[in-house]
């Protein structure tokens, strides 16, 4: 009990403990009191700065409204603009179209046409070449015709020379054969009267016949330009001995004294 007492304080240090406790209240409220006083300020600024930025954040949207509604309307003349533009664009690129549609359809008429008047043309020169073709090859068969008919009048005529120089040296041969044996009988006639024919001043005639007419049995056949030189140099040669032959006969017979003249 007495430590009880002893700790409870007295009166005094409670009065003390009271005063010290409303001396703590007194500052307390006065702290409050500043304390709501400078949130009173505090208010008021912030108010004051609330309004003033209310102000400021309601003149930055007017103005960005504005900005907005300048944006919006230069978008929208922007829109228009490009609208026209691309209509207009459009209509030029569709007129464009139906034009090169149209150049390109004329284009492809004409190339067409000169096309189909090229294969007409072609064709017509194809049947005049397959015309001509048959033509030449018609002239070609023809000639080859005449050529065989001339190689067979060619053989044919060959062979009617052959045969004609055949009979015309026969009958030269006989001919030369007589006038010869008509030649020896006149030269032993004069050698029998005593006439020389030196005298008369009359050449002797030495004929060959074989060496007249050798050339032509040796002569080729095949050759038609060689088979008539030939054949005409030894023609000259046979007239030429038969005209020596009769101007012998002749001057022999001139020579010859007649009958009449021997009985004188």
């Amino acid at each position: 009990m007495a430590a009880a007492a002893e700790e409870e304080p007295s009166y005094e240090e409670l009065k003390i403990q009271l005063k010290q406790e409303k001396q703590r209240v007194a500052s307390l409220q006065l702290e409050l009191a500043r304390a709501k006083e400078q949130n009173f300020l505090v208010q008021q600024q912030m108010e004051l700065e609330e309004e003033a930025l209310t102000n400021k954040m309601a003149k930055r949207l007017s103005q960005l409204l504005r900005e907005k509604q300048q944006l919006a309307n230069a978008v929208e003349a922007e829109e228009e603009h490009i609208s026209n533009t691309l209509q207009k664009r459009l209509a030029q690129v569709t007129a464009e179209k139906v034009a090169l549609e149209n150049q390109l359809e004329q284009e492809s008429e004409y190339v067409a046409n000169r096309l189909q008047k090229r294969v007409e043309t072609l064709a017509a020169e194809k049947l005049g070449l397959q015309k001509e073709k048959a033509e030449m090859k018609q002239q070609v068969t023809e000639l080859h015709a005449a050529v065989q008919k001339l190689h067979a009048d060619k053989c044919a005529l060959q062979n009617a020379m052959d045969a004609e120089e055949e009979m015309v040296v026969n009958r030269l041969q006989r001919q030369l054969e007589t006038l010869l044996s008509n030649y020896r009988v006149l030269e032993a006639r004069l050698e029998a009267g005593g006439v020389s024919t030196k005298a008369l001043q009359i050449q002797p005639m030495d004929i060959d016949l074989e060496g007249v007419y050798g050339g032509r049995r040796h002569s080729s056949r095949g050759r038609e330009r060689s088979l008539s030189v030939s054949s005409g140099g030894s023609r000259r040669s046979s007239l030429n001995e038969i005209r020596l032959a009769r101007t012998s006969s002749s001057a022999i017979a001139m020579s010859q004294p007649s009958p009449q003249s021997s009985q004188h």
